[in-house]
């Protein structure tokens, strides 16, 4: 029984098989078991031999061309083989063995003319029925001109091959037709689920169609609108985009860094009418809330499905916005991604069609790109804005120091003028003493544009050393008492007990920065006024301190106003302010930048009318507070050098022959001899010359035919001993870090900067010039 299913199955319930196929294995599992029923009866009824065999030879016959024409595919070949083997071959052997025209042959003949009808299509049927007549006619012919070559059939077998034959016939025609209806039934179901599939394809089509055009009307609304109608233009887009997909929430967030940590902010929310935003605009940091998700949108992939089936932290986080279902869609502008945007679903729990996540990528990527052309366009004009007002700062800048430049070079020309042409020495003193003030005023405004164009090319740095804190302190104070002074101000210092003998700083930049404040200090309190500076150790930890330096005065305040611009290079709190008390408006900019660099921040407290407070705090390491000492007090005026060299000899290569005349000058009455080389190459022929006449050089950086870097190599690569021992004082104007560094570098000892300070020339000369007199 497995085998007849399987049999049906292969032959005539396949759907590899086309219905005209399936229609002739019908046809002829139906002949075979037909055949086989009949040869078997007639096997029992004890009919003739030639009949038996003639009814296995039909079966034989089917069976072989079934599964021939099903082997090879070739249907219209079996046509042809049943057709003349069952109707033209095998007829004319029944009409004889079943007892002539008397017997079922006539059904038999009936059902030959069935089975071309059946199988043959079109008018090829016609000479196929033509020569199954003619056969027929002459069978008939035969056994009425030949009777003893026809079979006797008794009346009862007569009967019963009739009526058995009529069954067959019957049974035939019956399935026939049963299988034709299942064969139409199945085809029409098809068709129908075709039809079906056909009108889902054309509803898809129409929608996508108007999708499209959604998309193209959404375009034109966002692409037409400028860098201040881009929330407008999305209001205008959204009643659009709600056509096809229902939501009750959008938010688009952009991607930003708050604390160095990696954020999203709510730059725009549509909410349905009764549906609250719960977010509002905020910066939410990823890895407080979407930390899994980040790296997924980043990748470019969508978070799509119920909230139910996110984890327990995520339910939690989304429990505010009360929604079923969310939608997140990253965004990519310029291959960066740069922010994501989400829609929910308050009312069903459901997962986003890909359909739907298509619309919505596409009109999610236009969206991004308005906001960010109207981000863009505004930055410019922030920047075009921001360009005009640093170019009018500078020009006023320039037009200050044209000011503040030639202010104190007037004075120089006239007081040179004046002294030249006075006749008393009092007077020419007065003269001197003008001048060099306003020598030291211009050094200033020079170098304060000169850290001011470092800062602006990121190339001002520190030189940490270890350094004593005190004598520092002691050092900017003599200087800031010398200032009160002529203003008859007061001026106090206090210094924690506590603080360290020595920690490793930037000595220089951090007395810039303890100058400018008090200076400032100093410049804007009134006569008879107070400037303090408190200095105080904040924490101690290991080898690591924080000190606390805090300038306090009783001058004119600063308004809030002005603080806003206070430490802005190139600007001034008030324009009138370098008018009535002068200065380059850099000294603030400067310190902050300064203090920045040592990785604190300067503060300012005012009250106008009421005086300021400035303070800042450093974190330095300790020093071992053995380097320096903090005995050492300085004045406010200059010394009065009587230091005797006697016995010493130096060198000094300067190509200038006035600025040789100036140290030549400053060191008369101090017994040292002094030997002057115009350039490099003569300083070293000299050196070669008398090693042991030279116990030390001063070394001009700058000059022609060999430069003192490659002066100073050369010295030292000479094969004498006092080559490697000699001490080089380089003397240049270059003052940067990167200068001094070159110096040593080059096997220099020491760095002096020019203006020429007589103070530091001479304990330079006391550190190297052992045992002076």
């Amino acid at each position: 029984m497995t085998n007849i299913k399987n049999l049906l199955k292969k032959y005539l319930f396949s759907d590899n098989l086309l219905l005209e196929s399936r229609l002739i294995n019908m046809l002829y599992v139906i002949g075979l078991f037909s055949a086989f029923a009949v040869g078997v009866v007639r096997l029992f009824m004890g009919s003739s031999p030639l009949l038996v065999v003639t009814i296995f030879a039909i079966v034989f016959v089917i069976g072989l061309t079934l599964y021939l024409t099903n082997r090879y595919n070739s249907f219209v070949l079996s046509e042809w083989i049943v057709v003349i083997v069952l109707c033209d071959i095998l007829f004319p052997l029944a009409y004889f063995s079943l007892g002539g025209i008397e017997s079922s042959i006539a059904v038999y003949f009936t059902l030959s003319i069935s089975i071309i009808f059946f199988l043959v299509q079109g008018k090829k049927f016609l000479p196929l029925l033509f020569i199954h007549i003619v056969i027929t006619g002459f069978c008939y012919w035969l056994g009425t001109r030949y009777p003893g070559w026809v079979a006797y059939v008794d009346p009862p077998l007569k009967y019963a091959d009739q009526i058995s034959s009529f069954i067959i016939v019957g049974v035939c025609i019956g399935l026939i037709a049963r299988f034709q209806r299942m064969l139409f039934k199945e085809d029409r179901e098809k068709l129908n689920f075709a039809l079906k599939d056909l009108a889902k394809a054309q509803e898809r089509v129409t929608k996508h169609d108007e999708f499209l055009e959604a998309i193209n009307r959404i375009a034109s609304i966002l692409i037409s609108s400028d860098e201040d109608s881009w929330k407008e233009a999305i209001e205008r887009s959204v009643p659009i985009l709600l056509r096809f997909i229902n939501v009750h929430r959008i938010y688009i967030w952009k991607n930003d860094i708050e604390n160095r940590e990696h954020c999203y902010n709510a730059i725009y929310v549509w909410t349905d009418v009764g549906v609250t935003d719960p977010a509002g605009s905020r910066i939410i940091p990823y890895n407080s809330t979407l930390g899994r998700w980040e790296s997924k949108l980043a990748a470019g992939n969508v978070v799509n499905g119920p909230i139910s089936a996110f984890s327990a932290g995520e339910q939690e986080f989304f429990a505010p916005y009360k929604m079923k279902s969310v939608l997140m869609l990253p965004l990519f502008l310029n291959d960066r991604f740069w922010g994501f945007m989400s829609f929910d679903d308050c009312e069903n729990e459901r997962y986003f069609d890909i359909e739907a996540q298509n619309l919505l990528r596409s009109v999610s990527l236009m969206m991004a790109n308005a906001i960010e052309r109207g981000y863009v366009v505004q930055r410019l004009a922030e920047a075009r804005d921001e360009a005009e007002r640093s170019a009018k700062a500078k020009s006023e800048f320039l037009a200050n120091m044209s000011h503040e430049i030639r202010t104190p070079l007037n004075a120089v020309i006239g007081m040179t003028t004046i002294g030249r042409k006075a006749e008393a020495i009092s007077k020419k003193d007065y003269s001197f003493e003008k001048i060099e003030g306003a020598s030291k005023h211009l050094l200033g405004v020079i170098n304060d544009i000169l850290d001011m164009s470092k800062l602006d090319a990121g190339k001002l740095q520190l030189a940490n050393e270890e350094m004593a804190i005190r004598k520092m302190l002691k050092k900017v104070e003599s200087v800031i008492l010398f200032r009160t002074n002529e203003k008859n101000q007061k001026f106090s210092m206090t210094i924690d007990e506590a603080l360290p003998q020595t920690i490793v700083c930037d000595d220089q930049r951090l007395s810039q920065v303890l100058f400018n404040l008090l200076g400032n200090a100093v410049k804007f309190t009134p006569e008879g006024g107070e400037v303090c500076l408190n200095v105080k150790l904040v924490s101690m930890v290991d080898v690591r301190c924080t000190v606390e330096f805090e300038v306090r005065d009783t001058g004119i305040g600063i308004s809030a106003e002005q603080k806003q611009k206070l430490f802005s290079s190139f600007v001034q709190a008030e324009n009138t302010i370098s008018r009535k008390y002068g200065g380059t408006g850099l000294g603030l900019a400067i310190s902050k930048s300064i203090v920045e660099m040592m990785g604190g921040e300067i503060e300012v407290s005012s009250v106008l009318g009421e005086g300021s407070v400035f303070h800042f705090a450093i974190e330095v390491a300790v020093g071992n507070g053995k380097t320096f000492g903090e005995n050492t007090s300085v004045s406010g005026d200059r010394l009065a050098h009587t230091d005797n060299f006697s016995g010493k000899k130096i060198l000094i290569a300067e190509d200038i022959g006035i600025n040789q005349e100036i140290i030549g000058s400053l060191l008369d009455g101090t017994g040292l001899e002094i030997d002057f080389a115009w350039n490099g190459t003569l300083a070293v022929e000299m050196f070669a010359a008398h090693p042991d006449d030279y116990d030390l050089i001063f070394m001009d950086v700058q000059m022609p035919e060999m430069d003192g870097y490659e002066a100073t190599r050369k010295i030292r690569a000479l094969d004498v001993d006092k080559a490697t021992e000699v001490p080089i004082i380089a003397m240049t104007a270059n003052m940067f870090k990167e200068d001094i560094e070159d110096s040593r570098k080059a096997g220099m000892n020491d760095h002096l900067g020019k203006p020429i300070d007589v103070d530091a020339v001479f304990e330079t000369l006391r550190r190297y010039l052992s045992d002076p007199i």
